[in-house]
């Protein structure tokens, strides 16, 4: 079981004494800055925290730290706030708000950069890209660096550059404990292990140190095709991916298109030469023919604006995920018949294609286990208003229900929602996992920090 803390009830002068030895701020329910700050993007996670410190300097972490520890308090940080589970924050915790630690310094003749945890990978693209440099972040620019680096980081380079962490050097942490500690291949290598898969589970970070990757103008977009294709299209999507180049990363989507209506859909980003980019889509241009081909040369990044204004903020988000064992046909004739039933356009399923160059650290080399797989598939759904939540619920845990049999157990802890009760093992295996409890035995003795998705931690 996880430890369980005896937590004070909020105290306001209590929050005085930490405001007292920090440079930042503190804000208490009531404040006006505190709705503002707990707010998430999944809405359905609406937690109030005792408090809500945001820090001005390391030390400020430092000092949040130990005073929760002191007083018993769960301790948890917001970066974008966009992951599924809603772990930024916490009813009754004290919440670390990075949302204004937005700093990125670049050498680009050293192709290094050192970054904030409260950038969003747009901001992160923006200033990268000025260098004609890239980091292989998020699939959409709304998502924070902070959360999604320590789960692994799956983006539109996966399969050309590998994970986020792939390209991670170094990070500074602050444990559960209040100790800073810079982490990186040779000093504190156990942990620096921990922290790429895991890391929000060992420590709070509070910058990160980057290889940059030569990546400018690429070939990306979406092609749509009618709903009722669908099995054609993800049977033709599977043979299209068997044998695609590392410089493809790709995904296919059952969901609602720009104009309405469910859609199937292919998503691409070509980070390449751009010459053989066009001849290795020519296929996927020319099958169906597509009812819209939105596929282009683009700068790095465009891509992933454009899916931020498809997943907007405020609504409530159910998610289940898993890597595929079979792509098969039967697989392909469930997940399309399941989505033919999906009650709100918020709602979509996507089949994600990995492998490449993400396999080339091997499964052992970060807490991110599962680089041998080749297909993840993600169910999401949303929905706006209260009397559609039932519904809407019902049909992710029917749809999951009948696709899970399909998948390999196995589980990118980033996707894992709240209710993922037991399924931390299949994010980080056996050893893994156990590797990480003698991890957080050290980093966080006081277990103040998030539990492990789906498992309590001792």
């Amino acid at each position: 079981m996880e430890t369980v803390l005896e937590r004070p009830a909020p105290s306001a002068t209590g929050f005085e004494k930490l405001a007292g030895r920090i440079e930042g701020r503190v804000f208490t329910e009531g404040h006006d800055n505190y709705d503002e700050s707990r707010r998430i993007w999944n809405a359905l996670r609406d937690r109030k925290p005792a408090a809500i410190v945001r820090p001005k300097t390391v030390q400020d972490v430092v000092q949040s730290a130990r005073f929760a520890r002191a007083n018993g308090y769960l301790l948890s940080a917001k970066s974008g706030g966009h992951g599924i589970s809603g772990g930024a924050v916490r009813d009754g915790g004290i919440t670390i708000d990075f949302s204004r630690w937005k700093e990125i310094e670049i050498d680009a003749g050293a192709r290094t950069a050192r970054l904030q945890p409260g950038l969003t990978w747009g901001e992160i693209d923006a200033a990268t890209q000025e260098y004609g440099l890239a980091i292989p972040g998020g699939k959409v620019a709304s998502i924070g660096a902070g959360g999604s680096i320590l789960a692994g980081g799956i983006g539109w380079l996966l399969r050309s550059h590998g994970l986020t962490i792939d390209s991670l050097r170094s990070v500074d942490v602050v444990t559960g404990d209040g100790r800073l500690i810079h982490v990186d291949g040779r000093t504190n290598p156990d942990l620096f292990w921990g922290m790429r898969g895991a890391g929000s589970y060992l420590g709070i970070a509070t910058s990160f140190e980057f290889d940059l990757a030569p990546v400018n103008n690429v070939l990306a977009g979406i092609v749509f095709h009618p709903i009722d294709r669908a099995v054609e299209v993800l049977a033709f999507y599977r043979e299209f991916t068997a044998n695609a180049p590392d410089e493809l990363t790709s995904m296919a989507a059952l969901m609602y298109g720009p104009e309405g209506g469910k859609t199937v859909a292919i998503g691409v980003n070509w980070a390449g030469d751009l010459d053989e980019g066009e001849k290795v889509l020519a296929p996927l241009r020319a099958f169906g023919p597509p009812a819209a081909d939105m596929i282009g040369v683009m700068p790095y990044g465009l891509l992933q604006k454009e899916l931020a204004k498809m997943t907007p903020p405020g609504v409530n988000r159910g998610m289940k995920s898993g890597f595929l064992q079979t792509f098969d046909d039967d697989f392909i004739a469930q997940a399309a018949d399941a989505f033919r039933t999906a009650p709100t356009p918020e709602c979509m399923m996507l089949i994600e294609h990995h492998g490449g160059a993400a396999r080339a650290a091997g499964n052992d080399a970060t807490a991110y286990l599962h680089r041998d797989r080749d297909y993840n598939l993600v169910i999401d759904a949303g929905w706006k208003k209260d009397v559609l939540g039932r519904e809407t619920y019902l049909w992710l845990a029917s749809t999951w229900n009948r696709l899970r049999p399909m998948t390999a157990n196995a589980a990118y802890s980033g996707y894992l929602d709240a209710d993922d009760i037991g399924r931390g093992l299949e994010a980080f295996g056996v050893a893994g996992f156990a590797r990480l409890r003698n991890l957080k035995a050290k980093t966080d003795p006081g277990h103040i920090l998030a539990s492990l998705p789906g498992l309590r931690i001792l």
